[in-house]
C-alpha cells in the first residue's frame, strides 16, 4: 500500500517540495504582484471563460491574489521556523558531540562528520566545502 498524505500528496517526497518551495518562493511572490496589476486578472475580478469551456465544464471563480500571498508568506514563514529548529538541533548535538557525550548524539552526526572527512580528502578543485565548525548539520 502507498502512504498517501491528507492532500493526496505521498510524504516522500515532502523534503523535495519544502526545497523547491524555499528556492522559489520569491518568484511567486514576485507573480503575485505581478499578475495583480494585470486588469484582466485584478484582485476581485471574475476567471475569463477560455475558448474551450462551456457553462457545464466551466472554472467560474475570482482571483484572489492577497489571500494566495499571505498564504505564501505564511508557508515561508513555517518554513523557516522549521528550518531555524534544525539549526538550533544541530548546534546541541554538535555541543554535545565535542563535550563527549556521544551516547547522545544522533547518529546522523556521526554519519555527518564521516561524509565531511571525506569529502576533505576528495574536494574538487577550485571548490570550497564543509561544515559550520559550531553545527555539524550546517
Amino acid at each position: 500500500a502507498r502512504t498517501i498524505s491528507a492532500n493526496g500528496v505521498c510524504p516522500a517526497f515532502a523534503h523535495t517540495r519544502r526545497q523547491l518551495f524555499n528556492m522559489y518562493h520569491e518568484r511567486y511572490l514576485s507573480e503575485c504582484e505581478r499578475l495583480s496589476d494585470e486588469a484582466s486578472a485584478k484582485d476581485g475580478a471574475a476567471f475569463k471563460m477560455m475558448p474551450f469551456e462551456c457553462s457545464s465544464n466551466g472554472m467560474s471563480g475570482t482571483f484572489g491574489w492577497a489571500k494566495i500571498k499571505a498564504r505564501l508568506l505564511k508557508l515561508h514563514e513555517s518554513l523557516r521556523a522549521e528550518i531555524e529548529t534544525w539549526r538550533r538541533q544541530g548546534a546541541e548535538q554538535t555541543r554535545l558531540l565535542r563535550a563527549s557525550h556521544d551516547a547522545s548524539v544522533n547518529s546522523c552526526v556521526h554519519y555527518l562528520l564521516q561524509q565531511e572527512e571525506r569529502i576533505k580528502r576528495e574536494i574538487p578543485e577550485g571548490a570550497s566545502i564543509g561544515a559550520d565548525p559550531a553545527n555539524a548539520c550546517v
